[in-house]
């Protein structure tokens, strides 16, 4: 496998070569990978001892930090556009306003009276035409009041009829109703056991015949329809399968599973760094 290696693109930064090739004994950890290298290695038991072409060599690789690296990021400044500062919109741009007319009036014409006469006569008018009379006088003679200035000797009819007579003032006819307590021993009597006398009267014999139970002297038949169509058979007995006896398997249990088939631990030493150690500069 070809691991192609970059660097940093800064100025002060010395430009490393970089391996064209990167041996895989390092990198693979499956074990199903081959270095085209040295093919006979053993990648499974860790015998890199033949080749020392590693990624992790070709990726960290010793570089000179006496200079202390500039920054890459640009300067955070106010970037100051040298254009008019344009306030058109979209609310300008789509709704441009228009001169709107005044809204138009209509202004009826002024009314002329048509010259000449118009005739007017009807038939009517040629019929019935208009005349002027007096009003007519009534003909009920004035009334007038004779003798106002004699006195009236006399008396009127209401006078002589309705005479005034001296009259006393009528006594009430009403009794005073006095409580008077009776002198007799009080009866239970009342107006209703006065006027309803009980009667010994005998009881009236009914004339509906005695309600006797029709005995039937044949022996009785319990024969229902339920009976006759639903006849009770003998029902076997249910069948019981019978259970089966557990036989053990006679070959030995194999507990490998697949994961600890393709997954094989190995021991492998821990790959020292190469990352230079990070000191300050003085």
């Amino acid at each position: 496998a070809e691991y192609m290696g970059s660097a940093f693109n800064s100025i002060d930064f010395i430009t490393a070569k970089m391996p064209l090739k990167a041996c895989i004994c390092d990198i693979c950890t499956c074990g199903r990978h081959h270095c085209p290298v040295h093919p006979k290695a053993n990648i499974r038991l860790g015998n890199d001892s033949q080749c020392k072409i590693t990624e992790y060599d070709s990726k960290y690789r010793a570089y000179d930090i006496t200079a202390r690296p500039q920054m890459i990021k640009p300067e955070q400044q106010l970037v100051h556009d040298g254009g008019h500062l344009e306030d058109a919109t979209t609310f300008k741009t789509d709704y441009i306003p228009h001169d709107l007319p005044a809204k138009f009036h209509h202004r009826p014409d002024i009314y002329e009276k048509p010259p000449g006469h118009i005739d007017s006569t009807t038939t009517y008018t040629k019929d019935y035409p208009e005349k002027h009379a007096e009003k007519t006088k009534s003909r009920k003679p004035m009334y007038t009041r004779d003798g106002d200035d004699v006195k009236f000797e006399g008396f009127p009819t209401y006078k002589d009829d309705y005479k005034a007579w001296k009259a006393d003032r009528t006594q009430p006819i009403k009794k005073d109703h006095l409580y008077m307590p009776p002198t007799a021993v009080m009866s239970d009597q009342t107006t209703f056991k006065t006027d309803y006398i009980p009667r010994d009267l005998p009881k009236t014999k009914s004339y509906k015949p005695d309600n006797m139970v029709a005995v039937n002297k044949s022996p009785f038949d319990d024969l229902t329809n339920h009976k006759a169509d639903y006849i009770a058979h003998q029902i076997p007995d249910r069948f019981v399968k019978p259970r089966e006896e557990f036989k053990a398997c006679r070959q030995p249990l194999d507990s490998l599973t697949t994961q600890q088939r393709d997954y094989i631990a190995h021991a492998l030493s821990k790959n020292e760094s190469f990352k230079p150690n990070a000191t300050g500069t003085e």
